[in-house]
């Protein structure tokens, strides 16, 4: 091994500080927003820099807060595991997350950048089987590799570019995302108010077919007749989570021919809109094109539509509009669990263009809609070009 480059213990190159909440029932504590007070829900999947956060407490809080400081290495250890944030400035953290304070010869950025690339092994080491946890010891006790303070840094800027590179090509499918929404309103005004007058009217209208898994069967037939692989097979069973991610090949569901058959009221061939019916109920897809058996999973609907009266491409933008999930929001049921019905979403009302309308603004889209895949290809290059560039930088083989 190259000997620029030792293995040491996170405990060995800085202070571990594991966060704390400030007392919620101290009114002074959050009567103001003077500092950062960071949870999981303000990181993301990439180092992210702690610019701000979602909550802010006063200054009073910090008397029984683990103040950190600038540069330090935020990790979230309970829950999800892994995601890394750097402070930015004077900030404290809730006890979902362990922070490294680095000593002089640790580059922040390098130090994040290394523990991204140990995710997986992070994760192996959390000691609950339901909820994952990371103890303070346990996460003093982890071991990188390091190498001089120089180096840290060249490391750490090569891969501040190609992350920049994600950033940038992320940031091109959000502005054609806003393309597309400022067609919308372009085209047929704010669908709160109907500046253009059009007809109000339920989806049930337009509504051709409105299924889900159980249309096939009792559980009990279900349970008989289909088996969910973790291998590919003949068909996929897609789900929300794989609508959400865009990603049909990754970590999904698969059945064999004849449970395929068997679930015949919910083959699935693309263009049908999937609205979640639990949990994330209401959350609207498009399901695209994928040119191989399909079938659709559980927990969600299949609604098809009277193309004669309606474009899928504009209804399905007209339901994920803040309009739409406002008029959705309004047929979910429950408190904690939260739950829409077949009922429910053939009453969901919409503003109903002309066909011929509808069918130009489609067009339209779909043209937004193929330079979002070619972008979305770049993303996936480029998060491959740097997840192997950040295998190679830690790698002391690779500088010998």
């Amino acid at each position: 091994m190259n000997s620029a480059w030792k293995t040491v213990r996170l405990g060995n190159i800085g202070s571990v500080v594991t966060g704390n909440t400030p007392k919620t029932s101290v009114v002074r504590n959050y009567a103001s927003k003077d500092v950062s007070f960071y949870k999981p829900s303000d990181f993301n999947e990439d180092v992210k820099v702690m610019l701000d956060a979602e909550t802010k407490v006063s200054l009073s809080a910090l008397k029984g807060a683990r103040v950190l400081p600038e540069k330090a290495v935020m990790v979230t250890c309970i829950g999800t595991i892994g995601k890394i944030g750097i402070a930015t400035s004077e900030c404290i953290s809730n006890q979902q997350i362990n922070t490294i304070i680095p000593n002089t010869d640790i580059d922040s950025k390098f130090l994040a950048y290394s523990l991204l690339s140990n995710r997986d092994r992070l994760r192996s080491i959390a000691n609950a089987p339901i909820v994952p946890i990371i103890n303070k010891t346990s996460f003093s006790n982890f071991t990188i590799r390091i190498t001089n303070l120089d180096k840290q840094q060249e490391i750490a800027g090569i891969l501040d570019k190609a992350s920049e590179l994600v950033a940038m090509r992320k940031r091109q499918l959000t502005e054609l995302d806003k393309l597309a929404e400022s067609v919308f309103y372009d085209m047929f005004g704010d669908p709160v108010t109907n500046p253009k007058g059009w007809e109000r009217i339920t989806l049930g209208h337009v509504i051709t077919v409105l299924t889900d898994y159980h249309a096939n069967g009792s559980y009990v037939t279900l349970h008989a007749n289909v088996k969910l692989l973790t291998e590919p097979n003949y068909a996929l069973m897609v789900r929300t989570t794989d609508l959400a991610k865009s990603n049909f090949n990754d970590n999904c569901i698969y059945i064999d021919e004849k449970a395929y058959e068997f679930l015949s009221k919910t083959k699935v061939y693309g263009n049908e809109i999937i609205i979640n019916k639990i949990g994330s109920a209401g959350k609207v897809y498009l399901m695209p094109i994928l040119n191989k058996p399909v079938s659709l999973g559980m927990n969600a609907f299949l609604l098809r539509l009277n193309n004669t009266r309606a474009n899928y491409l504009y209804v399905c933008r007209l339901l994920q509009s803040d309009y739409g999930q406002n008029e959705i929001a309004k047929h979910i049921k429950g408190a904690v669990t939260k739950t829409i019905t077949k009922e429910a979403v053939r009453s969901i009302r919409i503003i109903a263009p002309p066909i011929v309308l509808q069918n130009k603004f489609a067009e339209r889209i779909e043209i937004i809609e193929q330079q979002k895949e070619q972008v979305r290809k770049a993303i996936k290059e480029s998060e491959d070009l740097f997840q192997k560039l950040m295998q190679d930088m830690f790698n002391p083989e690779y500088h010998a």
